[in-house]
């Protein structure tokens, strides 16, 4: 039997009218570019083109001139910023189509075939792997001298093992997404270089006569060249540019970070867009006074390593040095990742597996034996950063 209905109307709430529905009020929804994963897609691009090329930023500047190179710099990463948009673009259209497009070198074999994709793979294999190379050789560079203060006095091997560890470890995790809160530590630790060369910049500026970094180099001899505005030669203007150029790359990795956007950015162009220019943003607002400051300080002696014009022992600079190295540790994995869908690929194939994910055991090989090779090689150079860039003193000033 069912219930009885009542035939009377349900009571007013006070001061309501009869007919009338109270609006509902919804909690209000933070703007799109405060967005947490759009902060943290962001940050993450950032942080996978930090690396080596901020310690060389002051020598591309003396290169190119204080005005030259804050002109190069900002022209670069617009540039590389308009090749974001066009990446992120055809990665939405591709993966309309074809939901296995999930890193560059898929969308790459979906617009342009199997043959162009099988060349691209080992540019990218040979580019990456050296990139890994370089980073173990700075963060060598950058924390052997901090253990050395620490009366903790070991060879360049045993660091350059011991530092591979932790980048094993990152690079092991399945996502670069995975990555996000090393990439905040690593973005927030770069800044601390940027506080020390302003601060040495504002107390000790380059002057004629009067300009010498902590280990006694002269940036400014009487009657020499100090601190300029424009290069001084085409050729230096060139050499900055390959710096500036090696420095800002993230196109790789924006094509791994696309597929863990959630719809409500992946599909609004001016929201995906937005994480790419905020990424280039962020880059110039580290690279630019990293660069300006450490040319301004020390002049024509300025280092391809900019630390290596501080004293070992200078508290500042050595903060700067684990800051910097934590960066770069950070940035380890972020440049390993591109390999990873290469190299799952020829195991499928290899193996017949069907699995379109790699596996947790792969991912941990594969990131270990990467990261042992990439040691290995790295001890053998055994080799400064200045070497790694190939920099050499911009003309008249050799």
């Amino acid at each position: 039997m069912p219930p009885p209905t009542s035939t009377h109307a349900a009571p007013l709430i006070v001061n309501e009218e009869p007919g009338v529905k109270l609006p509902v009020k919804l909690p209000k929804s933070p703007p799109w570019f405060l967005d947490g994963i759009f902060i943290s897609s962001a940050v993450t691009l950032t942080q996978s083109a930090l690396g080596g090329g901020v310690l060389a930023y002051p020598f591309c500047f003396m290169s190119a001139g204080v005005v030259g190179g804050a002109v190069l710099l900002v022209a670069m990463t617009s540039l590389n910023t308009c090749a974001l948009f066009c990446i992120t673009y055809c990665m939405a259209k591709a993966r309309e189509a074809d939901r296995s497009v999930t890193d560059y070198t898929s969308l790459i074999h979906y617009g342009c075939g199997a043959c162009v994709a099988r060349v691209l793979k080992w540019i990218i294999l040979f580019f990456e792997f050296g990139a890994c190379i370089s980073f173990i050789v700075l963060l060598t560079d950058e924390v052997k001298p901090v253990l050395d203060l620490t009366g903790l006095h070991l060879s360049r091997s045993i660091v350059s093992v011991l530092v591979g560890l932790p980048c094993a470890l990152l690079s092991s995790l399945r996502s670069i997404s995975a990555l996000k809160y090393t990439a905040i530590l690593g973005v927030s630790a770069t800044f601390l270089m940027v506080a020390l060369l302003i601060s040495q910049a504002a107390k000790h500026p380059c002057q004629e006569g009067a300009c010498f970094d902590e280990t006694g180099r002269d940036g400014w001899p009487k009657g020499g060249v100090g601190v300029t505005l424009w290069p001084l030669s085409a050729i230096n203007a060139v050499r900055a540019m390959g710096l500036v150029c090696f420095a800002g790359q993230m196109h790789l990795q924006i094509a791994l970070v696309y597929p863990d956007l959630p719809p409500r950015l992946a599909l609004v162009p001016h929201k995906r867009n937005g994480i790419a220019a905020l990424a280039g943003l962020l880059l110039v607002l580290i690279y630019l006074p990293v660069g300006v400051g450490g040319f301004v300080s020390f002049g024509a002696a300025t280092q391809g390593d900019v630390l290596t014009n501080f004293a070992d022992g200078t508290k500042f600079a050595d903060a700067a040095r684990a800051g910097v190295a934590l960066a770069v540790m950070a940035s380890y994995p972020m440049q390993h990742k591109p390999a990873v869908p290469i190299f799952w690929d020829r195991w499928r194939a290899c193996t017949g597996s069907t699995s379109a994910e790699p596996t947790t055991v792969f991912l941990v090989v594969e990131a270990w034996v990467w990261t042992g090779l990439t040691v290995v090689l790295a001890i053998a150079a055994g080799s400064k950063l200045a070497v790694v860039f190939q920099v050499r003193p911009p003309q008249k000033w050799r």
